[in-house]
């Protein structure tokens, strides 16, 4: 049995540097997107590492308490909106990517009727998907 204790230690640490490393992700995300999705996102593994941190307790410290009713009820109440939350969130980010992916899809059409109307054929759009486009200068030419 100690060597499972000695696993699940390490297992919990590994799982709440995990989990540190996904929040730290989805601030930047947020901070720079500022899209409630990933705030929704970050309360939920805010409230995660909580019940991760309080559930592997009884490996770290030995108690009867943690062998009891009560702990796995504090413990469910912090698993179960952690994982209602994150369901939203992650609902609510692809909500948005599906929007976001009709109208690219709109604009695009739109963009090829605007085309199809000219009397004459369409200049080549460049997107700077050619890293040789974006460099070249006509000082270049030399």
């Amino acid at each position: 049995m100690d060597g499972y204790v000695v696993i699940a230690k390490y297992l919990t640490i590994y799982a709440e540097l995990g989990a540190l490393a996904v929040l730290g992700l989805q601030v930047a995300a947020y901070r720079h997107h500022r899209h409630p999705s990933l705030l929704v996102l970050i309360i939920s593994s805010v409230i995660g590492m909580a019940y991760g941190a309080l559930a592997s307790l009884p490996y770290f410290m030995t108690h009867p308490w943690f062998q009891g009713t009560p702990f796995a009820l504090a413990c469910a109440a912090l698993a179960t909106p952690a994982t209602a939350i994150s369901i939203v969130g992650v609902a609510l980010l692809f909500r948005s990517y599906r929007q976001l992916v009709d109208g690219n899809a709109k604009a695009q059409a739109r963009i090829r009727e605007l085309e199809s109307r000219l009397p004459c054929p369409a200049l080549p759009a460049s997107h700077g998907t050619d890293a040789r486009d974006d460099a070249y200068t006509p000082l270049d030419k030399r």
